[in-house]
């Protein structure tokens, strides 16, 4: 499928799904290749690491599928994807991510709402910003008010305080 038409990147990502199916320790996000290894020590979870790259390099030479040498990074502690840090003791807030939103200035008009409403839009906060929403309605004249600074001040902790998630562990 020759790429820049829409569905190109959704394709891709579907076939890498499909090449790399029943990989153990081996996740395709987008056009990235997550490989991570788990055991009850660190030298079990290096072990099992070693032997999922392993499997990943083997399916890589059955089908012919090249991987990009300056992506690769081995075996380490932690990684930063996606928004988040992926470490052995779990899924943490990108520090730097959290840091943006602790210091995201204050609306100054519709435009600059309207971005800010579109970055907690899916993140089931509606009770929380209905009173930056009603901003945007017809016939609503521009005005900041304490509420709409209570109501961003809300946001922020929300999204900056999330709990931690721990990774699944099936012998618990």
């Amino acid at each position: 499928m020759p790429f820049g038409i829409k569905p190109a990147a959704e394709e891709y990502q579907r076939r890498q799904h499909e090449v790399l199916q029943g990989l153990r320790g081996v996740s395709v996000i987008a056009d990235d290749i997550l490989v991570y290894g788990s055991g009850e020590t660190t030298e079990e979870a290096v072990k099992d690491h070693d032997s999922n790259i392993s499997a990943l390099l083997q399916r890589a030479r059955e089908v012919n599928l090249k991987l990009n040498k300056q992506k690769l990074r081995l075996k380490l502690p932690s990684v930063t994807y996606m928004g988040h840090l992926l470490t052995t003791e779990g899924l943490r807030p990108d520090p730097e991510k959290v840091t943006a939103v602790q210091n995201m200035q204050t609306p100054t008009n519709m435009k600059s709402l309207q971005r800010l409403l579109g970055f907690v839009n899916d993140l089931n906060l509606s009770d929380v910003y209905e009173p930056l929403r009603r901003l945007t309605d017809k016939d609503i004249e521009w005005a900041w008010l304490p509420q709409h600074d209570a109501a961003l001040e809300n946001i922020k902790h929300l999204v900056t305080h999330h709990p931690v998630l721990k990774y699944y562990n099936l012998k618990e």
